[in-house]
Protein backbone atom coordinates (compact mmCIF):
# COMPACT_ATOMS: atom_id res chain seq x y z
CA UNK A 1 0.00 0.00 0.00
CA UNK A 2 1.18 3.24 -0.57
CA UNK A 3 2.72 5.53 1.22
CA UNK A 4 1.48 8.80 -0.46
CA UNK A 5 -2.04 9.04 1.46
CA UNK A 6 -2.58 11.40 3.71
CA UNK A 7 -4.02 10.86 6.95
CA UNK A 8 -7.18 12.57 6.74
CA UNK A 9 -7.66 10.01 3.57
CA UNK A 10 -8.11 7.50 6.07
CA UNK A 11 -10.92 8.55 8.46
CA UNK A 12 -9.38 8.78 11.52
CA UNK A 13 -8.73 10.61 14.13
CA UNK A 14 -7.29 13.88 13.41
CA UNK A 15 -4.84 14.58 15.97
CA UNK A 16 -3.09 11.35 15.34
CA UNK A 17 0.44 12.48 14.20
CA UNK A 18 2.31 10.65 11.12
CA UNK A 19 5.19 8.42 11.37
CA UNK A 20 7.25 7.71 8.55
CA UNK A 21 10.56 5.69 8.53
CA UNK A 22 12.49 3.76 5.81
CA UNK A 23 9.00 2.69 3.68
CA UNK A 24 6.87 2.26 6.13
CA UNK A 25 4.09 5.02 7.82
CA UNK A 26 1.23 5.41 10.11
CA UNK A 27 -0.73 7.52 12.42
CA UNK A 28 -0.74 6.62 15.89
CA UNK A 29 -2.12 8.41 19.55
CA UNK A 30 -0.07 11.67 20.08
CA UNK A 31 1.07 10.32 23.17
CA UNK A 32 2.95 7.28 21.64
CA UNK A 33 6.08 8.31 21.28
CA UNK A 34 9.48 7.21 19.53
CA UNK A 35 11.96 5.26 22.19
CA UNK A 36 13.94 3.18 20.08
CA UNK A 37 14.35 3.86 16.76
CA UNK A 38 16.68 1.23 14.26
CA UNK A 39 17.04 0.77 10.20
CA UNK A 40 13.72 -1.36 10.29
CA UNK A 41 12.63 -1.10 14.06
CA UNK A 42 10.72 1.47 15.70
CA UNK A 43 9.08 0.96 18.99
CA UNK A 44 6.55 3.60 20.39
CA UNK A 45 5.59 4.07 24.20
CA UNK A 46 3.63 6.30 26.42
CA UNK A 47 4.27 7.25 30.04
CA UNK A 48 2.83 3.29 31.13
CA UNK A 49 5.71 1.67 28.56
CA UNK A 50 6.12 0.45 24.97
CA UNK A 51 2.80 0.86 23.41
CA UNK A 52 4.20 -0.50 19.57
CA UNK A 53 6.52 -2.47 18.03
CA UNK A 54 7.08 -2.60 14.58
CA UNK A 55 10.21 -4.55 12.82
CA UNK A 56 9.64 -4.90 8.43
CA UNK A 57 11.98 -6.15 6.02
CA UNK A 58 11.97 -6.99 1.61
CA UNK A 59 11.74 -10.68 1.63
CA UNK A 60 12.99 -12.77 -1.71
CA UNK A 61 11.87 -15.93 -2.43
CA UNK A 62 8.54 -17.55 -1.12
CA UNK A 63 7.18 -15.97 2.13
CA UNK A 64 4.96 -17.69 4.55
CA UNK A 65 3.43 -16.14 7.57
CA UNK A 66 2.00 -18.96 9.21
CA UNK A 67 5.41 -20.46 9.19
CA UNK A 68 7.13 -17.58 10.05
CA UNK A 69 4.58 -16.74 13.20
CA UNK A 70 5.57 -20.56 14.24
CA UNK A 71 9.36 -19.42 14.44
CA UNK A 72 8.89 -16.78 16.88
CA UNK A 73 8.04 -19.36 20.07
CA UNK A 74 6.23 -21.19 21.82
CA UNK A 75 4.85 -17.71 24.27
CA UNK A 76 3.26 -16.68 20.89
CA UNK A 77 -0.35 -18.11 20.26
CA UNK A 78 -2.26 -17.48 16.65
CA UNK A 79 -5.55 -16.41 16.98
CA UNK A 80 -8.31 -15.70 15.28
CA UNK A 81 -7.88 -12.15 13.14
CA UNK A 82 -9.92 -9.87 14.22
CA UNK A 83 -12.47 -8.51 11.46
CA UNK A 84 -11.60 -5.08 12.26
CA UNK A 85 -7.95 -5.60 11.54
CA UNK A 86 -9.11 -7.95 8.44
CA UNK A 87 -11.11 -4.59 7.50
CA UNK A 88 -8.03 -2.43 7.75
CA UNK A 89 -5.83 -4.84 5.70
CA UNK A 90 -7.65 -5.94 2.74
CA UNK A 91 -4.75 -6.32 0.43
CA UNK A 92 -2.20 -8.14 3.00
CA UNK A 93 -1.49 -11.74 3.85
CA UNK A 94 -2.46 -11.67 7.64
CA UNK A 95 -1.98 -13.80 10.21
CA UNK A 96 -2.90 -12.54 13.93
CA UNK A 97 -1.20 -13.78 17.33
CA UNK A 98 -1.42 -12.85 21.07
CA UNK A 99 1.27 -12.89 23.72
CA UNK A 100 1.69 -13.22 27.45
CA UNK A 101 4.62 -12.12 29.80
CA UNK A 102 5.42 -11.68 33.27
CA UNK A 103 4.40 -8.06 33.29
CA UNK A 104 3.42 -7.08 29.29
CA UNK A 105 1.15 -8.62 27.26
CA UNK A 106 -0.57 -7.92 23.64
CA UNK A 107 -1.27 -8.81 20.15
CA UNK A 108 -0.13 -8.52 17.00
CA UNK A 109 -0.17 -9.36 13.16
CA UNK A 110 2.19 -10.39 10.99
CA UNK A 111 1.69 -8.92 7.52
CA UNK A 112 3.38 -9.64 3.88
CA UNK A 113 2.82 -7.18 0.97
CA UNK A 114 2.82 -9.12 -2.06
CA UNK A 115 3.53 -6.01 -4.41
CA UNK A 116 6.36 -4.51 -2.66
CA UNK A 117 7.47 -8.38 -0.81
CA UNK A 118 7.96 -6.43 2.68
CA UNK A 119 7.00 -8.45 5.50
CA UNK A 120 6.04 -6.72 8.63
CA UNK A 121 5.73 -7.75 11.99
CA UNK A 122 3.38 -5.03 14.29
CA UNK A 123 2.91 -5.64 17.70
CA UNK A 124 0.38 -3.38 20.49
CA UNK A 125 1.92 -3.80 23.98
CA UNK A 126 -0.60 -3.51 26.92
CA UNK A 127 0.12 -3.86 30.83
CA UNK A 128 -2.04 -6.05 32.45
CA UNK A 129 -4.20 -7.54 29.37
CA UNK A 130 -4.62 -7.56 25.80
CA UNK A 131 -3.97 -4.05 23.33
CA UNK A 132 -7.58 -2.47 22.52
CA UNK A 133 -8.57 -3.75 19.52
CA UNK A 134 -10.21 -0.41 17.82
CA UNK A 135 -7.33 1.47 18.62
CA UNK A 136 -5.20 -1.30 16.98
CA UNK A 137 -7.17 -1.79 13.95
CA UNK A 138 -7.00 2.54 13.50
CA UNK A 139 -3.09 2.14 13.38
CA UNK A 140 -3.56 -0.62 10.73
CA UNK A 141 -5.86 0.83 8.94
CA UNK A 142 -3.23 3.75 8.12
CA UNK A 143 -0.17 1.11 7.98
CA UNK A 144 1.41 1.81 4.58
CA UNK A 145 4.59 -0.26 3.40
CA UNK A 146 5.95 1.51 -0.10
CA UNK A 147 5.38 4.04 -1.77
CA UNK A 148 4.08 4.32 -5.71
CA UNK A 149 5.82 8.10 -6.22
CA UNK A 150 9.27 6.56 -6.07
CA UNK A 151 9.91 9.47 -2.73
CA UNK A 152 9.80 7.88 0.56
CA UNK A 153 8.16 9.66 3.61
CA UNK A 154 10.24 10.66 6.51
CA UNK A 155 8.18 11.93 9.72
CA UNK A 156 9.61 11.23 13.14
CA UNK A 157 9.56 13.15 15.98
CA UNK A 158 9.30 17.16 14.83
CA UNK A 159 11.19 16.60 11.27
CA UNK A 160 9.51 15.62 7.94
CA UNK A 161 10.96 15.45 4.67
CA UNK A 162 10.65 13.11 1.59
CA UNK A 163 13.68 11.05 0.08
CA UNK A 164 14.22 9.16 -3.19
CA UNK A 165 13.48 5.71 -2.51
CA UNK A 166 16.69 4.70 -4.11
CA UNK A 167 18.94 6.57 -1.16
CA UNK A 168 19.45 3.85 1.30
CA UNK A 169 19.50 4.70 5.06
CA UNK A 170 23.34 4.27 6.09
CA UNK A 171 23.33 5.87 9.71
CA UNK A 172 21.33 7.82 11.85
CA UNK A 173 21.11 9.70 14.77
CA UNK A 174 19.05 11.63 17.45
CA UNK A 175 21.02 13.35 20.05
CA UNK A 176 19.69 16.48 22.02
CA UNK A 177 20.30 19.37 19.87
CA UNK A 178 20.86 17.38 16.28
CA UNK A 179 18.93 15.07 14.63
CA UNK A 180 20.94 13.52 11.49
CA UNK A 181 20.59 10.98 8.80
CA UNK A 182 22.77 9.84 6.28
CA UNK A 183 21.81 8.56 3.08
CA UNK A 184 23.79 6.74 0.06
CA UNK A 185 23.23 6.10 -3.89
CA UNK A 186 25.29 4.24 -5.20
CA UNK A 187 29.15 7.11 -5.06
CA UNK A 188 26.35 9.72 -4.26
CA UNK A 189 25.85 10.94 -0.49
CA UNK A 190 22.92 12.93 0.93
CA UNK A 191 22.71 14.04 4.83
CA UNK A 192 19.81 15.76 6.56
CA UNK A 193 19.95 17.96 9.87
CA UNK A 194 18.05 19.22 12.34
CA UNK A 195 19.79 21.55 15.06
CA UNK A 196 18.00 23.21 18.11
CA UNK A 197 17.85 25.44 19.57
CA UNK A 198 18.42 27.82 16.78
CA UNK A 199 18.41 31.29 19.30
CA UNK A 200 21.08 29.32 20.92
CA UNK A 201 23.18 28.29 18.59
CA UNK A 202 23.43 31.59 16.18
CA UNK A 203 23.35 33.99 19.42
CA UNK A 204 26.74 34.84 18.86
CA UNK A 205 27.06 34.27 15.28
CA UNK A 206 25.15 34.54 11.74
CA UNK A 207 24.42 31.12 9.97
CA UNK A 208 27.29 31.62 7.70
CA UNK A 209 29.55 31.50 10.79
CA UNK A 210 27.12 28.22 12.33
CA UNK A 211 28.28 26.77 8.83
CA UNK A 212 31.83 26.73 9.43
CA UNK A 213 31.58 23.84 11.55
CA UNK A 214 30.35 21.64 8.37
CA UNK A 215 33.45 22.85 6.51
CA UNK A 216 31.20 24.82 3.41
CA UNK A 217 32.94 24.66 0.37
CA UNK A 218 35.84 27.30 -0.48
CA UNK A 219 32.80 29.77 -1.69
CA UNK A 220 30.53 32.62 -1.23
CA UNK A 221 27.26 31.19 -0.37
CA UNK A 222 24.09 32.99 -2.28
CA UNK A 223 21.04 33.80 -0.10
CA UNK A 224 17.80 31.51 -1.07
CA UNK A 225 14.31 31.27 0.24
CA UNK A 226 13.15 27.87 1.46
CA UNK A 227 9.29 28.27 1.90
CA UNK A 228 9.28 31.47 4.43
CA UNK A 229 12.62 31.09 5.38
CA UNK A 230 15.83 32.76 4.17
CA UNK A 231 18.92 30.57 4.28
CA UNK A 232 22.59 30.54 2.79
CA UNK A 233 23.51 27.74 -0.23
CA UNK A 234 26.83 26.55 -0.93
CA UNK A 235 27.50 25.12 -4.96
CA UNK A 236 30.76 23.44 -5.42
CA UNK A 237 31.37 22.83 -9.11
CA UNK A 238 33.10 19.97 -9.89
CA UNK A 239 36.71 19.99 -12.20
CA UNK A 240 37.49 18.01 -15.19
CA UNK A 241 40.46 16.34 -15.50
CA UNK A 242 43.01 18.17 -17.78
CA UNK A 243 43.91 16.17 -20.68
CA UNK A 244 47.30 14.17 -20.27
CA UNK A 245 48.83 10.63 -20.12
CA UNK A 246 48.31 10.90 -16.84
CA UNK A 247 44.57 12.44 -16.42
CA UNK A 248 42.72 9.37 -14.63
CA UNK A 249 45.28 9.38 -11.82
CA UNK A 250 43.88 13.01 -10.84
CA UNK A 251 41.25 13.34 -8.23
CA UNK A 252 38.00 14.39 -10.07
CA UNK A 253 36.82 17.16 -7.39
CA UNK A 254 33.26 16.22 -6.11
CA UNK A 255 30.69 18.64 -6.81
CA UNK A 256 28.84 19.36 -3.31
CA UNK A 257 25.42 20.79 -2.86
CA UNK A 258 25.00 22.35 1.04
CA UNK A 259 22.03 24.58 2.36
CA UNK A 260 21.51 26.14 5.53
CA UNK A 261 17.96 27.41 6.80
CA UNK A 262 16.41 28.84 10.32
CA UNK A 263 13.22 27.85 11.05
CA UNK A 264 12.26 30.76 13.77
CA UNK A 265 9.15 30.31 14.47
CA UNK A 266 10.43 26.58 15.39
CA UNK A 267 13.27 27.32 16.59
CA UNK A 268 15.03 24.94 14.28
CA UNK A 269 18.06 25.03 11.92
CA UNK A 270 17.56 22.79 9.21
CA UNK A 271 20.34 21.66 6.53
CA UNK A 272 20.86 19.19 3.41
CA UNK A 273 23.85 17.98 1.91
CA UNK A 274 24.25 16.19 -1.21
CA UNK A 275 27.63 15.34 -3.34
CA UNK A 276 28.64 14.64 -5.75
CA UNK A 277 25.88 16.40 -7.97
CA UNK A 278 24.93 16.22 -11.17
CA UNK A 279 21.94 18.32 -13.04
CA UNK A 280 19.19 15.72 -12.17
CA UNK A 281 20.67 16.18 -8.84
CA UNK A 282 20.70 18.95 -8.64
CA UNK A 283 16.23 19.40 -8.99
CA UNK A 284 16.36 16.29 -6.17
CA UNK A 285 18.79 18.63 -3.69
CA UNK A 286 15.72 21.14 -4.95
CA UNK A 287 13.03 19.00 -3.59
CA UNK A 288 14.39 17.81 -0.47
CA UNK A 289 15.13 21.10 0.94
CA UNK A 290 11.24 22.35 -0.38
CA UNK A 291 10.09 19.25 1.46
CA UNK A 292 11.72 19.70 4.64
CA UNK A 293 9.68 21.10 7.49
CA UNK A 294 9.51 21.13 11.21
CA UNK A 295 6.21 20.29 12.67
Amino acid sequence: MPTDAKPSETGLAADWPLTAWNGISFTAPANWQPAQVGRRYLLLEDADGPRLEIKWSPIKGRFSPQQQLRRLGKAVKPVPLPRAWSDALPTFQAEAFSWQGPELAGKGILLFCDQCRTASLIQFHQQGGCADDLTAAMVLASFRDHTENGWNLWSLFDFQTCIPENYTLTRHSFQPGLFRLDFSSGRKTLTIYRWSPASVLLKNRDLAGFAATLNPPDLAPVSVETGTASGLEWSCPGQERKPGPLARFRPRKRTRLLRLWAVPDRNRIIGVDLSPASRPDIEIFHRICADFVCV
